[in-house]
């Protein structure tokens, strides 16, 4: 499966690549363009953590937020903080650790069990 942040459409696509003919199915967004939660305005940072919830960084919104794959919009989103200019994301497997760069604030921050509120990690 392949995850892809799709930023000109505000919108996030998943894609089997067990099947070379399979359509991107849209898993979350399509709402127009907005920081409710179930629109983004930039999305473009996404990662899965070990039990399979899916985390989209929008910098666009200053935001963090997470949803279970199974659901088909952000409207079951939960917010995890506001990070300025937040537009790389990497989770580690074994502990669910969220990192997350800020290119405004020149550091990158952790999410500690994939919850908040972050902390610093590196750089300021």
């Amino acid at each position: 499966m392949l995850i892809i942040g799709d930023k000109g459409n505000q919108r996030i696509l998943r894609v089997s690549l067990n099947n070379p003919s399979a359509v991107a199915t849209v898993i979350a967004g399509s709402n127009g363009k907005g920081c409710k939660m179930n629109q983004f305005e930039a999305a473009v940072g996404v990662a899965l953590d070990s039990s399979g919830q899916l985390y989209v960084s929008d910098p666009g919104c200053n935001r963090l937020v997470r949803f279970p794959l199974s659901s088909n919009s952000t409207i079951s989103a939960t917010f995890l903080g506001s990070i300025n200019s937040s537009e790389l994301l990497f989770i580690n497997e074994l502990t669910d650790d969220i990192y997350v760069v800020s290119y405004d604030d020149n550091a990158v921050y952790k999410f500690i069990g994939g919850s908040g509120p972050p902390v610093v990690a590196a750089g300021i």
